[in-house]
């Protein structure tokens, strides 16, 4: 009987080799996999008569009670949540991380594992991490990254198990040589993947090791020789095998990502006081933290954590929820310091430099948010707690009652954000290509309110409101966006472009100036332009860009030159200037010169262009038609902010049977400008139908010129599309 409780752990440690089962993030199927796992195991345990006794000591355990503590106090921040989807997923994974606490204390007992057992379980699993990661590097992808997602996991992965190899090494065990052979290809790993905590570390560990085994200076000259050979293997062959990697030399203790850390950490303590005591709900912080990085952002990459998890807790859950977390730790370290200095008990001591290595990791990164270190931590923890049976209270009946439904629920919750982690990468691809052209019906079964932002904190509304042409729906599926993310900007820049569509200027500018709070982000600086410029708006245009031309963005730069050119602002001192900037920052880019002749000649530039349109367009009536497309070239050359040119020489192509270069023309029209006729997406989806028989993809353009206003659209549509 006991090898199913056996198996049981195993399943439990399994998680961090766990595929991935099409989720855009590996931890999707991992939370699934794992409440249901704990299900399993704590449904099982109710049918063993070992199960009653021994689950007493857990509810007196101080440990398991912090964490408990933990959750209940996390609860209570969902009153101060700006998205309670995303507080309830949280907490969610908070009890399935109880849940599994539980389950390693209930087979623990049952089986009577012991410390030596422990040892076994974590060797064995360093083992098939360490094959695992050395086959992936040689004969895999040559990712480091090995069974996790990120490699700064992986190195605090495999550097928690650290003191174990070392207590082998300095402790008079069987099988020396495999230790040593183990401790070899681990130092390797960790030169290999060349993270600067790891390395601090490593260092923290071999010092914390070797002060209690001073006297063992053959163990110790033998380790410190293994760890030059490791890194001379390292430097000399394995990294210059593999070029992809970032070598040893590089390595600097304070760079960008360390200041970016910092920042990190003012802005976390910043919230804490201004939330102070209750937090900003648990789950919240890759919402918030927007708010405190504003100006940093760019694109839509949000600091996602605090890369402290002390931190986040108290950022998250408030003052009550950060002592429970911290309390956690302290009882265990407590424990640990307890056994090794008053009992005198040194095979204790491993597992303190486990858990003092995830506490550095928990001070540098993430790891309540992975299980797979966290996991492994719950693993040791469950071991120091020891049944009380002199414990009156039997909990049997709660359990049974109030703790099986509650772990369902993290079930159903799991599964819900897995499934919407298996349609993300399709909605994240098409907002990323700015394109929106997959069928609504693609996206039936994807839940849009739990969870309802993807892993970038998108709302999923926002993206899906892309697909409709509807005002209303647009608008309503916006408006429920701002409140699920408000901070995120990118449902308020969809409206102000709405807005500016329908010529409702004052409700544009007021979007446009709220999405701008993230001012390096293209879309939004360049929708801020388009709507001064229709409003006529040269002082703003100037402020704007004054603002932000050091973000040094060639599609913000070409924006601001282009809404002068439309509003024909005068050339002067400054203009020319910034356009000579420009020229040097984007050497690459001939426009920035067109640019420059239009302000130094002006109108006449402007004539030569019309000039060019009338020889383009006699010849495209008189069936001239590559004629046409060279005389349309030479008028986008000069004017390139007006696409109708691009369009009219694409069209002129297709007439004339040049269907490739029509086709690059169509998608230059398409992809890189934004208030557009529809005529493009015609024309293009035209040429597929009728040269290449593309029916699904010409119907989806169709669709979207429709969208922009096209009429021939709809009679192109009512003939093919049926």
């Amino acid at each position: 009987m006991k090898i199913i409780y056996y198996i049981f752990i195993l399943f439990l440690l399994f998680v961090g080799f766990l595929p991935a089962f099409s989720s855009i993030d590996p931890v999707g199927s991992q939370w699934f996999y794992l409440s249901l796992v704990n299900f399993i195991i704590i449904s099982f345990s109710f049918f063993s008569k070992n199960f009653t006794p021994h689950i007493k000591g857990f509810f007196k355990s101080s440990i398991s009670l912090s964490f408990l503590l933990l959750f209940l106090f996390s609860s209570l921040s969902i009153f101060f949540s700006i998205n309670t989807s995303e507080s309830l997923i949280e907490l969610s994974r908070l009890f399935i991380l109880l849940s599994s606490l539980f389950s390693f204390y209930i087979l623990f007992n049952v089986i009577k594992i012991t410390k030596a057992d422990v040892f076994l379980f974590l060797l064995a699993f360093l083992s098939l991490e360490l094959l695992y990661f050395y086959f992936n590097l040689l004969y895999g992808n040559g990712s480091t990254k090995g069974i996790t997602a990120n490699v700064n996991i992986q190195a605090f992965s495999i550097l928690f198990k650290l003191p174990l190899l070392l207590f082998y090494i300095f402790n008079n065990y069987r099988y020396k040589l495999f230790i040593y052979f183990l401790f070899f290809f681990f130092l390797s790993s960790l030169f290999i993947i060349t993270f600067r905590g790891a390395f601090l570390g490593l260092l923290f560990i071999l010092l914390f090791v070797f002060s209690f085994y001073y006297k063992s200076f053959k163990a110790i000259s033998y380790s410190c020789f293994t760890l030059i050979v490791s890194f001379i293997f390292s430097y000399y062959y394995l990294i210059p095998k593999f070029s992809s990697l970032y070598k040893i030399s590089n390595i600097s203790l304070v760079d960008s990502s360390s200041i970016s850390r910092i920042t990190f950490y003012q802005n976390a303590i910043s919230s804490i006081i201004n939330t102070f005591p209750f937090g900003i709900g648990v789950g919240n912080w890759k919402i918030v933290s927007i708010l405190y990085y504003s100006d940093f952002v760019k694109a839509y990459t949000v600091p996602y954590h605090v890369h402290n998890d002390f931190l986040q807790v108290a950022a998250e859950s408030g003052l009550l929820g950060f002592f429970a977390f911290l309390f956690f730790f302290i009882f265990i370290l407590k424990f640990f310091l307890k056994k090794i200095f008053l009992k005198k008990d040194l095979s204790f001591l491993p597992l303190l430099g486990a858990l003092l290595v995830y506490i550095l990791d928990s001070s540098l990164n993430f790891p309540l948010a992975r299980p797979l270190i966290v996991l492994q931590l719950l693993f040791i923890v469950a071991y120091t707690i020891r049944p009380n049976l002199s414990f009156s209270f039997n909990p049997i009946t709660a359990i049974k009652v109030i703790y099986l439904p509650i772990l369902f629920l993290c079930i159903f919750s799991s599964f819900k954000v897995y499934k919407s982690f298996v349609y993300q990468p399709l909605l994240l691809t098409d907002f990323t290509d700015q394109k929106f052209d997959t069928p609504l019906s693609a996206f039936d079964n994807i839940d849009i309110d739990y969870p309802n932002i993807t892993v970038t904190t998108l709302p999923i509304k926002s993206i899906l409101a892309n697909y409709y042409s509807k005002p209303t729906v647009i608008d309503s599926l916006l408006d429920l966006s701002i409140k699920e993310n408000p901070f995120i900007k990118y449902p308020q820049a969809l409206k102000s472009i709405q807005f500016n569509a329908s010529n409702q200027l004052d409700s544009a500018l007021y979007y446009a100036k709220d999405a701008f709070t993230i001012p390096k982000n293209e879309l939004h600086t360049l929708n801020y332009f388009s709507v001064l410029t229709n409003l006529r708006d040269t002082t703003n245009i100037h402020k704007v860009f004054r603002a932000i031309k050091d973000f040094k963005s060639e599609n913000i730069w070409r924006g601001y030159f282009l809404s002068l050119l439309t509003l024909k602002v005068n050339s002067n001192d400054s203009i020319l200037s910034y356009l000579n900037e420009a020229k040097s920052l984007f050497p690459n880019n001939n426009q920035f010169d067109l640019f420059y002749t239009r302000f130094t000649k002006g109108e006449e530039l402007i004539s030569r262009a019309n000039n060019y349109f009338y020889e383009a367009e006699n010849d495209f009536k008189n069936a001239n038609y590559y004629n046409s497309y060279i005389n349309f070239m030479k008028a986008s050359k000069l004017l390139p902010e007006d696409p109708a040119y691009l369009e009219n020489a694409a069209h002129a192509l297709y007439l004339d049977n040049k269907n490739g270069e029509a086709l690059k023309l169509f998608d230059s029209v398409i992809n890189h400008y934004n208030n557009i006729d529809g005529k493009a997406h015609y024309l293009k989806g035209l040429l597929l139908f009728e040269t290449q028989g593309r029916k699904y993809e010409a119907c989806n353009l169709f669709t979207l010129a429709i969208k922009r206003g096209n009429k021939n659209a709809i009679k192109a549509k009512k003939l093919i599309c049926r």
